[in-house]
């Protein structure tokens, strides 16, 4: 049933009050007064849509009666139509705000025109209104998916790029090892690509996507990019050229990241959209402009097809298994118009395609890349070249202490092992209320890593709490949650930095150096990274996977109504999902998802065959460990050990060095004899020499 607008009448002509409602009740609800003061009382009381308001009354002037109606915020936005028979009120009546006025005598035609008119105009900007609060909840709706996507997928990912790129710097492995090994580094990051354009459009609509400008090196940038596309060739016979002259500038100042970001999307899409024949980059820089061109011989668009280039999700070829969102060219275009920079396209069907990018660049000094790293290039021979990049010399900090804290063991091990590399003191707390117990016991870090989503107690709590304390070192976010606005979230509560799953290296390094190289620069030569040791990961499986399993336990005994089970459930489904994942448990692990799904919508399914799984995945990995304890070689914290028993002895601290070699168990042979020379010298006072013993020791590993 349709509702109809309501109408507010005043005039004091009982006459011309009958024959107004006459005029016009059968398309409105109409309510009348004859006095200034119960229009001003009923105007409140049934909030009209419309007021008709008589110029001349008894008690109060309409115009008086406006300027009242204006005060009060129930009735100040209602417009209201003058009735008089003066065309001099007319003009006053407009000025003061009147939207339009009526004339005695009433011409029946007239006053339903201008009356419908008005009520058009209002239930248009209501109807407007309404859409606004819809997209608004939609908007609310999207970020709040986007950021579900994105920790579910940088939650495994984490996993997957944190121990490869802990994998790729050993330099036991076969090259053949290390180049499948980097394959799957790349192929992981190709898995984000989706997310990410998810991400980066709701950051761009939100307008807070920002520039950030820095020095960076084109040839790195090019043969990443390079690298990374040529994996999407696969089988297809596709000749792939780059063309790049020696004399091109090799660093340059601008936001590399986007840079690069541009630069996929092009390469990606010649790739995908061309069957066979060539795709070629150019890349040139001429008037301060570098110039990227990607050209292919692939299907060609059509010039409506060109029209709807950049438009969100369009896509040409809806039949066909090309993956992606549609939103890449969207974003592309976003991207260069915040460098201020341009892009054009040429295309014709059944032939091909031009891509070409020109983006304002500055040029860092004269230096060139030079004819043979442009050879390389061309020829595709710098592959080496991530290698060498995640082999950087890691600068030392043996001095300095963090702390991380994460509910899933797993993630403790891959940040742990990811931050030893650095030679730091590492203490680790599994949920919220333990880093708190540990800064309420003295506990001082050079940086705390926080996880965000935490059962129990989430980080920002935890981070509130140690602040309170009036703790003032640096706190640093661990989060999967990757969404605009999170970075202001977490500074506005406490946090000094934040570090988003899955850790990259090369932000952790520049973390590290940020907070740590001015007080605890080292000079110790870095270790090898150590390499993965799969009894950990069954350690850590077994302790998450009896906590989850004696949680649900209890949760299943208890009141599947009580929130508090409720949020529990999720929290720990969630966790053990995780860690599923990381022992490749994937059938399982859907499981979870599953059931953390169900916990978010206030349901918990007391799934008992889950929980005898994980008891039986348990149960195994605790046999395999008792059947092969005497395999295990040397604890995997051996160097950051040492590192501390060589601060100790640098400090004559014969009691501290001692304690600490005492922790580290073994059962190496080799390295026990080692340990016990160690604690000779030391128990003699001969702290140099245990000191140049250990040093050469750290070296050789």
């Amino acid at each position: 049933m349709t509702m109809l607008n309501s109408l507010l009448i005043v005039d004091d002509d009982v006459s011309g009050l009958l024959q107004l409602t006459d005029i016009i009740k059968s398309q409105y609800k109409i309510h009348a007064v004859k006095d200034g003061v119960s229009a001003l009382f009923s105007a409140a009381k049934y909030s009209p849509d419309l007021i008709l308001l008589d110029v001349v009354l008894p008690d109060m002037s309409g115009f008086e009666v406006l300027t009242e109606l204006r005060k009060f915020e129930e009735t100040r936005d209602i417009p209201v139509i003058f009735i008089t028979g003066e065309s001099e009120s007319e003009i006053t009546g407009l000025a003061q705000g009147a939207v339009d006025y009526i004339h005695k005598p009433f011409e029946a035609d007239v006053v339903k025109l201008r009356v419908g008119n008005q009520i058009k105009v209002i239930n248009s900007a209501r109807n407007l209104e309404k859409a606004v609060l819809v997209a608004e909840a939609a908007n609310r709706s999207k970020s709040s998916f986007l950021a579900n996507v994105s920790h579910e997928i940088r939650t495994p990912m984490n996993a997957v790029l944190g121990l490869t790129k802990i994998l790729l710097q050993d330099e036991s492995l076969s090259n053949d090892v290390l180049d499948k090994l980097e394959k799957i580094y790349a192929s992981s990051d190709l898995l984000l690509s989706i997310i990410n354009d998810l991400l980066d459009f709701s950051k761009i609509e939100a307008g807070k996507l920002d520039i950030i400008p820095a020095k960076y090196n084109i040839t790195s940038l090019v043969n990443d990019s390079v690298q990374l596309n040529m994996l999407r060739i696969n089988n297809k016979p596709i000749n792939f050229q780059l063309k790049i002259d020696g004399s091109i500038p090799a660093k340059f100042e601008g936001d590399e990241l986007r840079i690069k970001q541009v630069l996929n999307n092009l390469l990606s899409n010649a790739i995908k959209y061309t069957e066979k024949g060539n795709v070629i980059l150019s890349v040139a820089f001429a008037d301060g402009l570098l110039e990227l061109s990607v050209s292919d011989t692939g299907h060609g668009m059509t010039k409506e097809q060109l029209e709807k280039l950049f438009l969100e999700y369009a896509r040409f070829e809806e039949n066909s298994n090309i993956e992606g969102t549609g939103l890449g060219l969207t974003i592309t275009r976003r991207l260069i118009n915040l460098m201020h920079g341009e892009i054009s396209v040429e295309s014709e069907i059944g032939k091909g395609s031009v891509f070409t990018v020109k983006l304002p660049q500055t040029i860092v000094d004269d230096e060139t890349i030079g004819e043979e790293v442009a050879e390389n290039l061309r020829r595709f021979q710098m592959t080496d070249l991530r290698m060498k990049k995640s082999k950087i010399k890691y600068p030392q900090y043996p001095k300095a202490n963090v702390l991380v804290v994460d509910d899933v063991e797993t993630n403790i091990y891959v940040a742990t092992a990811l931050l030893e590399v650095y030679g730091l003191s590492i203490d680790q707390a599994a949920n919220g209320r333990e880093a708190i117990d540990k800064v309420e016991s003295g506990g001082e870090y050079d940086i705390i890593f926080m996880d965000h989503m935490m059962p129990g107690m989430n980080g920002i709590d935890a981070t509130k709490i140690i602040r309170e304390k009036n703790y003032c070192g640096t706190i640093v976010a661990l989060t999967a949650n990757a969404l605009v606005g999170n970075d202001e979230i977490f500074l506005k509560n406490g946090f000094n930095d934040f570090l988003s799953k899955p850790i990259y290296m090369e932000e952790l390094n520049a973390l590290l150096q940020k907070y740590l190289e001015n007080k605890h620069a080292g000079d110790a030569e870095p270790p090898p990274p150590q390499p993965i040791v799969s009894v950990r990961f069954m350690e850590s499986f077994i302790r998450d996977g009896k906590n989850a399993v004696n949680e649900l336990e209890r949760i299943y005994k208890g009141d599947f109504d009580n929130k508090e089970n409720t949020e529990q459930f999720t929290t720990v489904t969630h966790g053990i999902k995780s860690a599923l994942i990381g022992i490749g448990k994937h059938s399982l692990a859907e499981k979870a998802l599953e059931l953390e799904k169900s916990g978010r919508f206030g349901v918990i399914i007391p799934d008992i065959k889950f929980v005898e799984e994980i008891k039986s995945i348990v149960n195994d990995f605790e046999k395999i460990l008792a059947e092969n304890s005497d395999d295990i070689q040397e604890e995997p914290n051996l160097y950051g050990k040492l590192m501390q028993v060589l601060e100790r002895c640098e400090d004559f601290d014969r009691k501290g060095a001692l304690d600490i070699l005492s922790d580290i168990k073994t059962a190496d042979k080799n390295i026990n004899e080692f340990l016990s020379k160690i604690k000779t010298q030391i128990t003699d006072s001969e702290f140099e020499d245990a000191e140049n013993a250990v040093s050469a020791y750290l070296r050789s590993m």
